[in-house]
């Protein structure tokens, strides 16, 4: 009798051992599953999906030089307004002497606006968005502009300066991406991309660095901010929009590819520039780009504003060199995921 009790009792603790430890197995691979949903791999958009891989990419960095951390915080975007003051200053330091027009939006919230003689000038408070822009056709001005010969580094520190002076950002927070050449279509009544024999402006377009944490937007032709100038070192335009800070996000923390993850997934690098955008990627030929050797690489982080809260992804920047089909070498800039594949 003892003995079927004690093997009743055995085989009660055996069910309730099983029980537990397969709850166990359930709640662990729940919460893997869980860990692997907050995993969020860049969204870098393509120039042009016929060029995504029909070059060979070679990294010639050393391991040595490859300082990174094992493993970064997720960030997101701190959402706090232009205040109605600096706003004011920004209009002060472009010459607006009136009161601003104020219009309240139900999806943008507070927008002023100052008209002058010749530009317009639109702060969106909220969304953190200006606008500097002509209010009139400014064809004559395009086509008669002097010619003085600009170089890349002269049209790029006209319009840190006008960053700097005129919106008031700080210098350390610019970043240089590239510039794009563009001219004037008439009939469009639009700017298209242009070479080097027959635009009419040069577009510099930046990033942005918080704390030396350099912030990227995910496709080729959406910056941070940019500024149009002319032939003679006029600003035609310029659209801004700043990320005034940054705070680590809830998601806690994502493992970077080290060296050997790098060199073996080097080939899904994102192209974003040739030549400093005098060269309009979507319009070359497939086998135009023989190879791409990257000298270079930085740790960024993507800003993508989409219904991920905000979250900004770690990507590398890999800056180098690419070899054409008529053998000329020109600077290449390109985007590749910097999370680890490796990441339970």
């Amino acid at each position: 009798m003892k003995t079927k009790k004690a093997k009743i009792i055995i085989f009660a603790l055996l069910v309730v051992i099983s029980l537990v430890v397969f709850a166990i197995v359930i709640l662990n691979g729940k919460n893997k599953e869980k860990t692997k949903k907050e995993y969020i791999s860049p969204k870098i958009s393509y120039p042009s999906d016929s060029k995504k891989a029909n070059f060979t990419i070679t990294l010639n960095v050393n391991e040595k030089d490859f300082s990174f951390p094992k493993e970064v915080p997720y960030l997101e975007k701190k959402e706090s307004p232009i205040s109605k003051d600096d706003a004011q200053k920004i209009a002060s330091n472009l010459g607006f002497t009136k009161n601003p027009k104020e219009f309240d939006d139900i999806k943008e919230g507070k927008i002023l606006i100052w008209n002058g003689d010749n530009y317009d000038l639109t702060i969106n408070l909220k969304n953190r968005k200006i606008k500097y822009s002509p209010n009139h056709n400014p064809e004559e001005e395009i086509k008669t502009a002097p010619n003085k010969q600009l170089k890349n580094e002269d049209v790029v520190a006209i319009a840190k300066n006008f960053l700097k002076e005129k919106i008031n950002i700080p210098e350390d927070k610019i970043y240089y991406t590239s510039t794009t050449l563009l001219k004037l279509e008439k009939e469009k009544e639009i700017f298209t991309e242009a070479k080097e024999n027959d635009f009419q402006i040069y577009q510099v377009n930046f990033s942005q660095k918080i704390n030396n944490i350099i912030i990227i937007n995910p496709a080729p032709t959406q910056f941070l901010y940019y500024v149009q100038i002319l032939k003679d070192g006029t600003i035609l335009n310029s659209e801004i929009n700043p990320v005034n800070d940054v705070n680590i996000s809830n998601l806690g923390k994502v493992k970077i590819k080290d060296y050997k993850e790098t060199l073996e997934s080097i080939d899904q690098s994102v192209l974003i520039s040739l030549d400093e955008g005098n060269i309009n990627i979507p319009d070359i030929k497939n086998d135009f780009i023989q190879s791409i050797r990257v000298e270079k690489i930085e740790l960024a982080y993507l800003l993508e504003n989409d219904s991920r809260n905000n979250t900004l992804p770690p990507v590398f920047i890999l800056t180098g060199w690419a070899k054409t089909k008529d053998t000329k070498e020109v600077k290449a800039l390109l985007y590749l995921d910097a999370s680890s594949k490796n990441q339970f």
